[in-house]
């Protein structure tokens, strides 16, 4: 953070100051201000999700802040077009910082051999829009979300091998097609359901929302908001989003 470490150490989080004497890799552009809430925030997120999925996002932005991969889980977020993806997909961006953030597609971490490459050092991968176009092969896929070491190449240089720590967030109108059905592939998914559309005429479209929701004060909200999803992941890792991940496996596999 910009006042402050978020220290994670037993199972409890801790806020400490800076500390001259240590390296650190990753900093959000947040201040921590301790009993502000995210008011405009929840208010855009209460018309984008379902209510139970607020708890689920929660607890997605608290995985965020985790630096390491603890919890194996991408995040899927899907449903038609005009319905508060990217939006939430900027909300991030702007939480974590842009340095921290890249976005890469689905298909080219898969068939890029110079994509992998440009994970390292990123709290996030977050691609606005996911291909609907078939994937034959998940392998490297399985080994990005679960934090395995990779091998990495940018161009004119040599290969290296390293472990990536950014979350995979993707977004896309429809869920891909994708063969791969092993409990193995899609345990390592949450499903996210953006389930309303609006319309440019539509009341609660607000083309400044963006700004309304990312000013400091906002954003050290949805700090105090995010601590409390990553407490609760921590001790309960399964939560919510196991759970929601289960359900929606299921409902896909039996609909084919």
């Amino acid at each position: 953070m910009k006042n402050g470490l978020i220290n994670i150490e037993d199972e409890e989080i801790k806020i400490q100051p800076h500390d001259p004497t240590q390296i650190h890799l990753y900093q959000i552009p947040v201040d921590y201000t301790p009993g502000v809430e995210p008011k405009k925030i929840l208010k855009f997120l209460s018309e984008v999700l379902k209510p139970d999925d607020i708890p689920v996002f929660q607890e997605i932005l608290g995985n965020l802040l985790y630096r390491d991969i603890r919890f194996h889980r991408g995040v899927m977020a899907y449903g038609s077009g005009r319905n508060g993806k990217s939006v939430a997909m900027d909300l991030i961006e702007a939480f974590l910082g842009q340095i921290n953030c890249v976005s890469i597609p689905l298909h080219a971490l898969q068939y890029d051999k110079f994509a992998v490459a440009n994970l390292f050092g990123k709290l996030v991968n977050k691609c606005s829009e996911l291909s609907p176009e078939e994937l034959r092969h998940t392998e490297k896929i399985k080994a990005l979300i679960s934090g395995d070491p990779v091998s990495g190449e940018f161009k004119n240089k040599d290969r290296f091998e390293f472990r990536p720590k950014a979350k995979m967030i993707f977004c896309c109108n429809t869920l891909p097609e994708i063969k791969d059905l092993s409990y193995a592939f899609w345990e390592r998914w949450i499903l996210l359901d953006f389930p309303n559309k609006f319309e440019k005429d539509d009341p609660k479209t607000d083309p400044y929302i963006i700004k309304k929701i990312t000013t400091p004060e906002e954003l050290s909200g949805l700090l105090n908001w995010a601590l409390v999803g990553l407490k609760r992941i921590i001790k309960k890792p399964a939560s919510k989003l196991a759970q929601k991940m289960r359900a929606m496996l299921f409902k896909r596999a039996a609909s084919k």
